[in-house]
């Protein structure tokens, strides 16, 4: 019974051996990609900001977290197609977009206004020769 337990003791000690020897053979800071959707074109600048914000966020915490980088999606992919690549865990990690209710409920959605919601706002722009035009409307 007392050789059992010595036999048992030492299986314990090459198991931990050997995870830690794996351990050690993998690299402490590996750096992660997480995957974003595309945009449109290369001349769509819609989406530049909120490449440059979520990245500058991943700088930030990677001290925390190590080190990630963003990668925009191989593939273009209409809005029920990035519901369904976020819902199964496919090919996106992340979306920065304004969501439909049924995202709300189904995702994990983390509720910060990255756009401190210029985006509801509206600018009409005029040619300043109508300046005078505008200044008589009053109403709808």
């Amino acid at each position: 019974m007392v050789e059992q337990k010595g036999n048992c003791n030492l299986a314990v000690k090459l198991s931990l051996l050997c995870l830690l020897l794996s351990w050690i053979n993998t690299p402490l800071a590996a750096e992660t990609t997480v995957v974003i959707n595309k945009s449109y074109s290369e001349s769509d600048p819609r989406y530049q900001y909120v490449y440059e914000l979520l990245q500058k966020v991943l700088d930030v915490s990677e001290s925390k977290y190590g080190r990630a980088r963003l990668k925009q999606s191989s593939v273009l992919m209409s809005r029920d197609r990035v519901f369904a690549s976020l819902l199964n865990g496919e090919e996106l990690d992340i979306m920065a977009e304004a969501l439909k209710p049924q995202w709300d409920r189904e995702l994990l959605m983390v509720p910060v206004p990255i756009r401190k919601g210029v985006q509801g706002y509206r600018i009409f722009l005029i040619h300043k020769d109508h300046t005078d035009v505008m200044d008589g409307v009053t109403s709808l």
